[in-house]
């Protein structure tokens, strides 16, 4: 099991992550989002990366906030946070609006494998 302090008087919970491409790695920072059903990676981080998303094929439609965006899955060589890892994982991408100061989110695809409790009161997250 894992711990990691984050803000509990800020809005969102930050987790560090590591993501591999075909061109090296990024260390990213994601936001905990249990209402997103999937990882969602801003498309520049796997630009980044060496991912050539206009060969990706597999467009899908995103409800977001700010309304429904066009986006690729994309299977990336590695997914990490804490200290699971997650080799040739589907992740959803698209260009995040300027506003999102993230690199993604972590959703369910990834969360419904492991225990996690935040601690709000300690500002604790322990992730299994």
């Amino acid at each position: 099991m894992s711990e990691l302090k984050f803000n509990a008087k800020s809005g969102l919970i930050i987790i560090q992550g590591r993501i591999t491409g075909t061109k090296g790695e990024a260390f990213i920072d994601l936001v905990l989002d249990t209402g997103a059903s999937s990882v969602i990676i801003n498309s520049a981080v796997l630009e980044e990366i060496g991912y050539d998303l206009s060969k990706e094929k597999n467009e899908l439609e995103v409800t977001t906030g700010k309304g429904i965006v066009k986006a690729k899955h994309v299977q990336v060589k590695a997914l990490e946070v804490f200290e699971f890892e997650k080799k040739n994982t589907l992740v959803v991408s698209y260009k995040f609006p300027t506003q999102i100061k993230r690199d993604g989110f972590i959703g369910l695809t990834f969360l419904r494998n492991h225990n996690i409790c935040l601690k709000f009161k300690n500002g604790i997250i322990s992730f299994e």
